[in-house]
């Protein structure tokens, strides 16, 4: 999987990780996650790779299959994102909204049926748009209004809850980046680098947020061009120059505590 560039950096088990030399650009073009430490990524030629970070506690291990191909045609999709159960959200270009499910999640192509059936349209209107668990969708408005989404079916055919399309916060414009985590919790970058922690309590498309929401839990995260969670309070960041790091929010509370390892870079290239 390596192209003009790459060297590769062994990690963990024994898995070839590509790695960036100096001077050259990301390999990734969308980067996002899964539960239980799989995250995946969609090179600039629209390939889909799977990775599962196998230790989860800050320290570089790579499960086998890391880095092998699952897809490819995705370079025509403006959003991805993860949902539980290896559930995968897609916008594309002209607005539709796709779905897919890894069945294996394991590095080895295996799709649910159903798979790359549009579910919804008109998602165009969105500026960021990210997952929760239980099939929860949010989506952020260019005028900065928080839209909540259940995908009921979570099998490729249309249904949706009710209360789907309801605003449930408003001043979300100031966010760059922004991901979801189980049970409700909310993680947002903002334009100052400031990382602020929500929990969307009700989770049924009214507005009840846990005490604590919106306070800061971290700051000097600009430099990241993508972040996501992949559950149980773990955070991933792409810093500026491809290194992936990692962090676990060990209060989840909206109380600034992390564990030792927190910042430390579990991969490069990326």
């Amino acid at each position: 999987m390596q192209s003009k560039g790459l060297v590769s950096l062994v990690l963990g088990a024994m898995v070839s990780i590509p790695v960036l030399m100096e001077g050259q650009t990301p390999n990734f073009r969308i980067v996002f996650g899964g539960a239980d430490g799989i995250i995946y990524g969609i090179k600039n030629n629209g390939d889909l790779l799977w990775y599962r970070d196998a230790s989860r506690n800050g320290t570089a291990a790579w499960t086998p299959n890391s880095s092998n191909r699952i897809g490819s045609g995705w370079g025509d999709f403006r959003i991805v994102f993860g949902g539980a159960d290896g559930i995968i959200y897609g916008i594309k270009n002209n607005g539709n909204l796709l779905w897919y499910q890894d069945l294996n999640r394991n590095g080895t192509a295996g799709w649910a049926p159903n798979s790359g059936n549009i579910i919804g349209s008109g998602w165009g209107d969105f500026r960021i748009v990210f997952g929760g668990t239980d099939g929860i969708i949010y989506g952020i408005k260019n005028n900065g209004d928080l839209l909540w989404y259940r995908d009921l079916y979570r099998n490729g055919t249309a249904g949706w809850a009710p209360n789907s399309g309801n605003r449930i916060g408003s001043g979300w414009g100031d966010f760059r980046i922004v991901s979801g985590g189980a049970d409700g919790m909310i993680y947002g970058i903002k334009n100052n680098g400031d990382l602020l922690w929500y929990r969307d309590l009700n989770r049924n498309g009214t507005a009840g947020w846990a005490a604590n929401s919106g306070k800061q839990v971290g700051s000097g995260w600009a430099p990241f061009s993508a972040m996501f969670s992949d559950g149980a309070g773990i955070l991933y960041g792409i810093s500026g120059a491809g290194n992936l790091l990692w962090y676990r929010d060990v209060t989840r509370n909206g109380l600034a505590g992390w564990a030792a390892a927190s910042g430390s870079t579990i991969g490069s290239g990326w």
